[in-house]
């Protein structure tokens, strides 16, 4: 077997060896040598692969008309009047409120109404008027007896109910 081998491979080598000549292109056909084709060293220029196009002139675009803009108005508004605010009905105060420390209340306070659960422990809840800052509370803190309502800078507003009255404790 070692030897059928090594004949196949060495007919095979002699074949290679004997077509090794110059390559026949067509009958009676031999490439060309290089010095035929007078090609230059190899990688001293660099083809041209861009050719100069020069670009059709371009003739610039007639003016536009002169025509006027159109007038244009605001589309009709369906309500021209302002329109009409419907306040509720004020809710009556609760009269039985006592201030602790109203000088500390803030300098620029405005009069506002705020909702209070009821005291005597009916459900819903009462108004009653206090002085707040114009600026919304910062903080509403609801504890067992009280509430605080913070409205920032140090200025906070202490709810507190007992017996029917409501205590409003102001605290800078």
């Amino acid at each position: 077997m070692k030897t059928v081998l090594s004949a196949i491979c060495a007919s095979a080598l002699v074949v290679t060896v004997a077509s090794a000549a110059e390559p026949i292109l067509a009958p009676g056909y031999f490439a060309p040598t290089p010095s035929a084709l007078n090609l230059k060293a190899a990688g001293t220029t660099k083809p041209n692969l861009y050719h100069a196009v020069q670009a059709p002139a371009v003739e610039p675009a007639p003016p536009a008309p002169a025509v006027p803009p159109k007038a244009y108005s605001a589309p009709p508004q369906p309500y021209a009047a302002p329109p009409v605010v419907h306040s509720a009905p004020a809710a009556p105060l609760y009269h039985n409120v006592k201030v602790k420390d109203p000088h500390h209340a803030h300098p620029c306070a405005v009069p506002t109404v705020i909702p209070v659960p009821d005291p005597c422990g009916g459900p819903g809840c009462v108004y009653i008027q206090i002085c707040a800052p114009p600026c919304g509370p910062v903080d509403v803190r609801h504890r067992l007896l009280k509430t605080v309502i913070d409205y920032g800078d140090g200025y906070e507003v202490e709810l507190r109910a007992r017996r029917g009255m409501i205590i409003v404790d102001y605290d800078d």
